[in-house]
C-alpha cells in the first residue's frame, strides 16, 4: 500500500507545473529555515524583485533561504547576485526576527554600495527587478515584506542623518 501512495504522489507531481512543486517541498521538507533578505537602497529608491516560483511569489525584497556551508555574508553575496545581478560591496545587519509560526529565523540586511545593474539572466524564480521610491514601497508590498522595507528605510535615512552630522 505504502508504495502505491509514493507512486501516486510521484505521478502528481511529475505533472505539476513548476511553482505548486516548490509550495509542496516547502510543506514535506520544511522543518527550521535562516532567511536573508536584502534591501538595497540608492539615491532615495529601494530594489525590488517579482517572484515567480518559489515558496512566495509577487513582489519582495531579494532574499531566499542560507543554504548548508554557506556563510551568512555568503548568502547575501549570492542572493542578491542570483535575484538582481548585482554585486553587494558592503552590506550591514540590521535586524534580526523570528517568525513562530514557521520556526524561521529573518536576517535583515542593507546594501547601499553594489555594483552593477539589475539584470536577469534565464531567472526561473525572479521575473523583475526593479528600483521604486522609497516612499512608494508600500504601493508594492505588503505583510512582512512591507515591514522589512520600512524597517530598512528607517534605519537608511537614520544612518543619512548620522553622516549629515560628521
Amino acid at each position: 500500500m505504502k508504495g502505491l501512495v509514493i507512486q501516486m504522489l510521484q505521478f502528481f507531481v511529475d505533472f505539476m507545473p513548476e511553482w505548486p512543486k516548490w509550495r509542496l517541498w516547502w510543506l514535506v521538507r520544511h522543518k527550521h529555515l535562516v532567511g536573508v533578505f536584502i534591501a538595497v537602497i540608492k539615491d532615495g529608491q529601494i530594489l525590488l524583485v517579482k517572484k515567480k516560483a518559489g515558496v512566495v511569489t509577487g513582489n519582495s525584497l531579494p532574499g531566499g533561504g542560507l543554504d548548508y556551508g554557506n556563510t551568512v555574508g555568503e548568502q547575501v553575496a549570492r542572493e542578491l547576485e542570483e535575484e538582481t545581478g548585482l554585486i553587494a560591496e558592503t552590506f550591514r545587519l540590521i535586524e534580526v526576527s523570528k517568525n513562530v509560526a514557521h520556526r524561521d529565523l529573518h536576517l535583515l540586511f542593507l546594501v547601499e554600495d553594489f555594483g552593477g545593474d539589475p539584470n536577469l539572466k534565464d531567472n526561473l524564480e525572479i521575473g523583475e527587478a526593479f528600483f521604486v521610491p522609497i516612499e512608494d514601497v508600500g504601493k508594492y508590498l505588503k505583510g512582512d515584506f512591507l515591514n522589512m522595507a520600512q524597517k530598512a528605510i528607517k534605519f537608511y535615512k537614520a544612518l543619512k542623518n548620522l553622516s549629515m552630522l560628521a
